[in-house]
C-alpha cells in the first residue's frame, strides 16, 4: 500500500536521471532504435526531458515518484532551489484553504500566496488557524524552503488567483497578481523593527531572547547551539533585521549579515551585543582579536579533551592490524564515496562499517546509492556486498546511537577508524561545529577501548592553517599554536579535532593519525566535482563577468580518487611511520599552474560561444564587486565575495588560496601519491562535461 504513489519505469525503455536538488531527479528518456521520441530536446543526446521531477524508490532501483515539475522551481538568490509542490499539497488539505502557490525567485526567503474558501474577518486569525498546516509542510521541507508567518500572503477572494482549464493554478500571472502584495510583505521582514520588541538596555540578555525566540520560537535554550535548535540562514537574517531595528532608537550599529552564526547561543549574542553599546568607539586591533579567538579555541580543546577516556581498557594491545576492519564516516559525501569505492575494492580490506548521519524522509542506502552514481561509480557491486555493513549513527552519543549489539562488534573487529563526515559550512562560527567535535571524542573514545587497538585516521582541512605565513611551506608536522587556526569557524573546528587525537596519544597511547588535505578537484575517472565549490563558482561566475581570473599561483589540486587511494595507504602503512600521534599532508605532489588550468577553461567555454576574457586577478574582483547581488543562482562567486577580497589583501607574488604544502613523508607512504601524475587538459576537460552535463554550465 506505500507504494501506490510510484510508477514503474518499463525495462524496454532507456532513461536518465538528472540530480536536482534534496534527492529528487529529472527524468529523461533517451533515444533507442525501438523507441523515437516525438519532441527532442537535450542539448547532448537524442532524447526527451520531461520536465518532471521525481522521487526514487528506497528499495526498487525502476520505481519513482512524479513529485513536481522542474520549472515549477523557485530558484533563490543563494541558488538554492525549492520544489513547492509538495508543500502546497499539504497546505492545501487543509479546510480552509482553496489554493495556494509559493513564490520566492531571487529573493533570499520562500513565501506563499494562500487563498481562503470562505470570507474573512480577520486576516490575522485565518493565518493562526492554517499555521499548524504550514508548521507540517515546513517539517518535510528542506531549511531554505519553510515559510514563515511574515511571507504568508493571503488572497482576497474578490481577486482569485488565475487557473487553468484544468483548474490548477496558472502560476507566474498569480505571482504577477499579487506582486505589490509581495514586495510589502519583504519590505515588512527586511524593516521589521522594534514595535512588538522594545530593547531594554538595562537588560541586554531578555532583549537579545525575545528577539530571537520570536523567530525562531520560545523552545530556545541560552547555552546551546542556535544552528542546532534549528536556526536556518532565513532566521539567521531575520533575528539580525530585528536585533538592528530594536537597537537604532539606542544606537546606530553596523551588524554584518552572519552575526546570529558567528555568536550562535543566546549567552554569546548577548555578551556580543552588550560590548557593542558599551564600546567608546575603539575598536579591538587584530592583534587582540586573535588572541581572543585562539583562547576561545584553546578552551574548546580543553573541554572536549576532558570527555576522553584517560586509559585505556584493560588488555588493550599495541595495534597489530592492517586496516582490515576499518570503520569510515561520511561516505554520502565526495571525498566519502571514493573513499567507499577505493575499501570495498582493496583486497587486503575484510569488511567496512561505513557510519552516516541519521535521516528523516530517506533510508541510507538510497543515499549512498545516489551519491555513487551521481560520481560514476557502481552502486550494486559495493551495496550489495557482503563485505560492506551501512550504518545509520549520531556521532555525538556515547556510543554512536547504535544498539550495544552492533556497538560491541565494531569494538572486537576494527583495527582503522578513519574519521571522515563534517559539517561544511564556511559561514558560522566555531561553538557551531561542537556536534562534530563530540564526533571526534566519541570515535576515539570506540578506538582507545576497541580489543585491537584500532587506530584513527582524521581528514582535516588546510582551513586549520588559517593565518600560517603567506609563501611559507608547512612541513609534515602537528602545531600546536591556537592562532594559526584563526579565522573561519571550519578550518577552527578541524584544528580542535587535530589536538583532541593529539590530546588522546599522548595520554593513552593511541595511534592518531591528522590528514591535512588541500584542495580536491574532480575525480579522473568521471570528472565529478561538487559544483557548490569555490573553484566551479568562478567558472559558472565567468559567464555572467565574461572573464576569468589569470595569474601565476601555484594550483596543488588531488582528484578526489587520488586523495581517496592515498587514505587508504596511510591505513594499511600507518605503523611504518613510527609516530603515535602523526600529521600528514594531501596534496598534488606536482603542482601546476592556475593559467595552465583557466586557460583551458576559458577554451572550452568559448567554443561554446561563451566570448570570455582571461584579466588579471584584481580586474576580476573590480567586475564582481560591481554585479548585481540578487543574480547569485547565475553568478554563484558573489556569495563567496568576502573570500575573494581578503585574497586581494595578499601580495600579488604570492596570492596562492592555500598554503603550500610540503609531502615527502606522505609520498614515501603512499605509492599512489608517489605516482600521480601532474594535472592536464584532458582532466580540466572531464570537469567541464561533467558541469554541463549536471546544466550547471
Amino acid at each position: 500500500p506505500s507504494d501506490w504513489p510510484y510508477v514503474v519505469l518499463s525495462s524496454n525503455h532507456s532513461y536518465r536521471f538528472i540530480e536536482q536538488e534534496n534527492g529528487l531527479f529529472e527524468l529523461q528518456f533517451l533515444e533507442t532504435d525501438l523507441h523515437v521520441p516525438l519532441v527532442r530536446n537535450l542539448p547532448d543526446v537524442k532524447g526527451y526531458a520531461t520536465g518532471d521531477l521525481v522521487e526514487k524508490h528506497p528499495k526498487i532501483q525502476n520505481m519513482v515518484k512524479i513529485v513536481g515539475r522542474s520549472d515549477s522551481q523557485i530558484i533563490l538568490a543563494s541558488g538554492e532551489k525549492t520544489n513547492p509542490e509538495p508543500i502546497e499539497r499539504i497546505i492545501n488539505e487543509n479546510p480552509l484553504v482553496s489554493a495556494s502557490v509559493m513564490f520566492g525567485r531571487q529573493r533570499t526567503a520562500n513565501g506563499i500566496l494562500i487563498q481562503p474558501k470562505d470570507h474573512l474577518d480577520s486576516v490575522e486569525s485565518f493565518v493562526d488557524s492554517i499555521w499548524p498546516s504550514v508548521e507540517t509542510a515546513n517539517e518535510h521541507a528542506p531549511q531554505h524552503s519553510r515559510l514563515q508567518k511574515a511571507l504568508i500572503v493571503v488572497v482576497d477572494i474578490n481577486r482569485p488567483l488565475p487557473i487553468t482549464p484544468k483548474r490548477t493554478i496558472k502560476r507566474k500571472p498569480a505571482v504577477e497578481l499579487y506582486d505589490k502584495e509581495i514586495v510589502q510583505a519583504y519590505n515588512n521582514v527586511d524593516n521589521v523593527g522594534a514595535d512588538s520588541i522594545t530593547f531594554d538596555i538595562d537588560d541586554v540578555p531578555a532583549s537579545v531572547s525575545a528577539i530571537v525566540k520570536s523567530v525562531i520560537g520560545n523552545n530556545v535554550e541560552d547555552d546551546v547551539d542556535l544552528v542546532s535548535q534549528g536556526m536556518d540562514s532565513m532566521q539567521a537574517t531575520n533575528i539580525r533585521n530585528k536585533l538592528v531595528a530594536a537597537l537604532k532608537p539606542i544606537k546606530n550599529v553596523t551588524l554584518g549579515g552572519t552575526v546570529a552564526f558567528q555568536h550562535p547561543k543566546l549567552t554569546l549574542l548577548s555578551n556580543f551585543i552588550e560590548k557593542l553599546l558599551n564600546d567608546d568607539g575603539k575598536q579591538m586591533s587584530e592583534e587582540d582579536i586573535v588572541a581572543t579567538k585562539a583562547a576561545e579555541i584553546s578552551a574548546t580543546i580543553a573541554l572536549h579533551s576532558r570527555k576522553l577516556n584517560s586509559k585505556p581498557k584493560q588488555g588493550w594491545v599495541q595495534p597489530v592490524g592492517e586496516g582490515k576492519n576499518v570503520v569510515v564516516t561520511g561516505t554520502t559525501g565526495g571525498l566519502g564515496a571514493q573513499l567507499l569505492q577505493t575499501l570495498m575494492e582493496d583486497a587486503n580490506v575484510e569488511h567496512v562499517y561505513a557510519i552516516n548521519r541519521i535521516h528523516a524522509h530517506k533510508s541510507l542506502k538510497q543515499r549512498q546509492a545516489d551519491s555513487l552514481a551521481e560520481k560514476g561509480i557502481t552502486v550494486d557491486d559495493i551495496l550489495d556486498s557482503p563485505k560492506l555493513s551501512l550504518i545509520e549513527a549520531d556521532l555525538t552519543k556515547p556510543t554512536l546511537g547504535l544498539s550495544t549489539t552492533i556497538y560491541l562488534e565494531i569494538s572486537a573487529k576494527v583495527d582503522v577508524i578513519i574519521h571522515n563526515a563534517w559539517r561544511v559550512d564556511f559561514n558560522v562560527a566555531l561553538q557551531s561545529f561542537e556536534q562534530d567535535i563530540s564526533g571526534v571524542v566519541n570515535l576515539t573514545n570506540l578506538a582507545i577501548t576497541s580489543s585491537q587497538g584500532a587506530a584513527v585516521i582524521f581528514t582535516s582541512s588546510i582551513g586549520s592553517l588559517a593565518r600560517w605565513p603567506v609563501g611559507r611551506k608547512t612541513f609534515e608536522e602537528p602545531i600546536s599554536d591556537p592562532a594559526i587556526a584563526v579565522g573561519m569557524g571550519y578550518g577552527e573546528s578541524k584544528f580542535v579535532g587535530e589536538r583532541i587525537l593529539a590530546t588522546a596519544s599522548q595520554t593513552t597511547g593511541l595511534q592518531t593519525t591528522v590528514l591535512r588535505i588541500g584542495q580536491l578537484c574532480g575525480d579522473r575517472k568521471s570528472g565529478f566535482w561538487n559544483s557548490s565549490n569555490w573553484v566551479p563558482a568562478i567558472i559558472k561566475s565567468g559567464l555572467a563577468l565574461k572573464c576569468l581570473p589569470n595569474g601565476d599561483d601555484l594550483v596543488e589540486w588531488i582528484s578526489l580518487d587520488n586523495a581517496a587511494q592515498a587514505i587508504v595507504d596511510f591505513a594499511h602503512n600507518r605503523r611504518s611511520l613510527g609516530k603515535k600521534h602523526d600529521l600528514l599532508n594531501i596534496v598534488h605532489p606536482r603542482p601546476t599552474s592556475w593559467s595552465a588550468v583557466f586557460n583551458v577553461v576559458a577554451e572550452y567555454l568559448n567554443k561554446r560561444g561563451a566570448g570570455i576574457t582571461l584579466v588579471s586577478y584584481t580586474d576580476w574582483l573590480e567586475r564582481l564587486q560591481a554585479e548585481d547581488t540578487s543574480n547569485m543562482s547565475e553568478n554563484p562567486a558573489i556569495k563567496l565575495l568576502p573570500m575573494f577580497e581578503s585574497r586581494a589583501k595578499v601580495s600579488a607574488d604570492r596570492r596562492e588560496f592555500v598554503p603550500l604544502l610540503q609531502t615527502t613523508r606522505s609520498q614515501a607512504a603512499s605509492e599512489s601519491l608517489r605516482k600521480c601524475t601532474e594535472l592536464n587538459q584532458e582532466d580540466v576537460v572531464k570537469w567541464m562535461d561533467k558541469w554541463v552535463d549536471e546544466s550547471f554550465l
